[in-house]
């Protein structure tokens, strides 16, 4: 049973990191590009607290907790939404370098 999880766990994470390929609406754009300093920094703050319900919920989704399942899968689609929003600033030179340091510290988060 936990290889059954273990392999869905990882099946659906790799689903979410190959969805960060992003069509670029024009509205999705403008909506990037009007970000602020500080609207960048609460990005980063809902994104850490999602790294950090990332490592709970992971967990219990391994020993086969079916409401873990289900909430991981909704966070790994939040997350995802985050992701392609950061990196567009990222691509666009809209983010400090000390917040894509930030950044890129949590995104190690999910790999520990």
């Amino acid at each position: 049973m936990q290889k059954y999880i273990y392999l869905l766990t990882i099946v659906v994470f790799m689903i979410f990191s190959g969805c960060n390929e992003s069509i670029d609406t024009p509205n999705n754009k403008r909506e990037v590009s009007l970000f602020t300093k500080t609207e960048i920094d609460s990005l980063l703050t809902v994104y850490d607290k999602h790294a950090n319900n990332y490592s709970n919920l992971y967990k219990k989704a391994l020993y086969g907790d079916k409401n873990a399942l289900k909430s991981y899968s909704d966070l790994m689609l939040e997350i995802n939404v985050l992701d392609n929003k950061l990196q567009h600033l990222i691509n666009q030179n809209k983010i400090a370098s000390n917040q894509l340091k930030k950044y890129m510290n949590l995104k190690k988060k999910f790999t520990q």
